[in-house]
C-alpha cells in the first residue's frame, strides 16, 4: 500500500497548511485598510441628512401612500407616538398625550 493509503489525509493537511497563511495575509491587509482609512476619515465631521439637503422620506411598505419622514428629535417619542395614535384613531384626547406620560411617569405605569 504505501504512503498512497494515506492521500486524504495529507490532502487536509495541505489544505489546513495553506489556508492559514492565506487568512493570515488577509486579515493583516483588513487591519492595514481599516487603519489607513480611519486616519484619513479621523478629521472629518458628522453631519446631519438635513444640514446636507438630504430628503430622507421611505414610503411606507402598506401601500396607503403615505410617507415616513426622517425627522429626528433626541429624547422621549412616547408623547409623540401616543398623539398620533390617538388622532389616527380621531380620539378627543389627542392633544392630551403630553399629560398622559406624564402621569404614567408619575405612577410608573409600564407596559411591561
Amino acid at each position: 500500500m504505501g504512503l498512497w493509503h494515506y492521500g486524504p489525509m495529507f490532502r487536509r493537511q495541505i489544505w489546513a497548511l495553506m489556508w492559514l497563511p492565506l487568512v493570515s495575509v488577509l486579515l493583516l491587509a483588513n487591519l492595514a485598510l481599516l487603519a489607513t482609512t480611519a486616519r484619513s476619515g479621523a478629521n472629518r465631521e458628522a453631519y446631519s441628512p438635513a444640514q446636507i439637503g438630504i430628503n430622507l422620506a421611505i414610503a411606507a411598505s402598506t401601500g396607503t401612500g403615505q410617507v415616513l419622514g426622517a425627522t429626528v428629535i433626541p429624547g422621549d417619542a412616547r408623547t409623540l407616538l401616543l398623539q398620533s395614535f390617538l388622532a389616527a384613531h380621531g380620539s378627543p384626547m389627542a392633544p392630551f398625550s403630553n399629560l398622559f406620560v406624564e402621569l404614567a411617569d408619575l405612577y410608573i405605569l409600564t407596559t411591561e
